[in-house]
């Protein structure tokens, strides 16, 4: 259980103050970690805030499913049906949490950008920019997945909502957002135990202790932060330069680090409790404080399978920390 409401008013001033010295105008996707973030966003009230959400044209599952069964040929592969980007999980998930956002501050000017990206598009963005931009990272299917997402989310392109009546192609204009600054989450579920791995942990080692299970968790995420810039930022920050726009990192902050580095687990996280309840539940206490009762209650997805990038094409199996050297066009 999380211990105290302490550890949450710590929280929520650590976030207010860093939030009021990073500008956000702009986001690439929209879970738990962005809605808060976007809470916090201290912007004159005329200002407008620019969402957005990259959500990829993928195959259809009974495409999937022959594929693997017995391959295709040519005429085979050019007959596939794809499912429409409109049709991605984080797609749904940016719709409500657009909406929420809206009725908690109707006088804020919420603009959501939804970028659609064609398995063409995606092939062609790969191999002119992504594949140079992921060096000296190495090539593999997750890496990929990640940077081909946040490339199009960078760009900040796609149809303009400014209400739910506006959702068909008639109804919409094509927007690119003037933004220079670009607000990522990266670094929540490295401190706050997000991600399935930790709550394997978590279940192995404590099932003859489960104190030992807490400690070895916490461990498991000292290690991540420890090498976080060598395997994320680096590449994150390339893919989003290649726009022009700068990255700003809110839970990296080293306030917020340091912060959570002092807590233990149970203060930050319950993973005994169910998905989607248990990690981050510091996090989710902190959106639940600002009326966000929707993006409270999200579970984790990643990146490459809410956006459906990881769909779009049948190449690998795409693991947590994959290992498998992409081979693609």
């Amino acid at each position: 259980m999380l211990n105290g409401q302490m550890g949450i008013e710590c929280a929520f001033g650590l976030l207010w103050k860093v939030k009021k010295l990073k500008i956000m105008l702009e986001m690439p996707t929209i879970g738990l970690k962005e809605p808060v973030e976007t809470g916090f966003t201290c912007l004159p009230p005329d200002q407008p805030v620019d969402l957005i959400n990259v959500a990829f044209q993928h195959l259809q599952r009974g495409n999937r499913r022959s594929k693997r069964r017995g391959g295709c040929d040519a005429d085979t592969a050019s007959q596939q049906k794809y499912a429409s980007p409109d049709s991605a999980p984080d797609r749904q998930t940016a719709l409500s949490s657009f909406e929420e956002l809206r009725q908690l501050n109707p006088n804020r000017h919420w603009h959501l950008v939804l970028a659609d990206v064609s398995v063409e598009e995606l092939k062609t963005v790969r191999r002119e920019r992504v594949r140079n931009l992921l060096k000296p990272s190495p090539e593999t299917t997750l890496n990929d997945s990640l940077s081909l997402a946040l490339w199009f989310a960078a760009r900040g392109c796609g149809r303009l909502i400014c209400n739910q009546n506006c959702l068909s192609d008639s109804q919409c204009s094509t927007y690119r957002s003037p933004a220079w600054v670009l607000l990522t989450g990266m670094g929540a579920d490295e401190q706050l135990a997000g991600y399935t791995r930790h709550r394997n942990t978590f279940v192995q080692v404590s099932f003859h202790n489960i104190q030992q299970g807490s400690k070895a968790v916490e461990a498991e995420l000292a290690l991540e932060m420890q090498r976080i810039s060598e395997r994320n930022l680096g590449r994150d920050d390339r893919v989003i330069s290649d726009h022009g726009r700068e990255a700003h990192y809110p839970f990296l902050d080293e306030r917020i680090v340091h912060y959570l580095a002092l807590l233990p687990l149970e203060n930050k996280a319950d993973l005994t409790l169910h998905r989607g309840e248990g990690e981050k539940q510091l996090l989710r206490a902190v959106a639940t404080s600002l009326g966000l009762w929707t993006a409270a209650r999200l579970p984790k997805r990643a990146l490459q399978f809410g956006s459906r990038v990881a769909k779009s094409e049948s190449l690998h199996k795409v693991v947590g920390a994959d290992s498998n050297v992409l081979n693609a066009e």
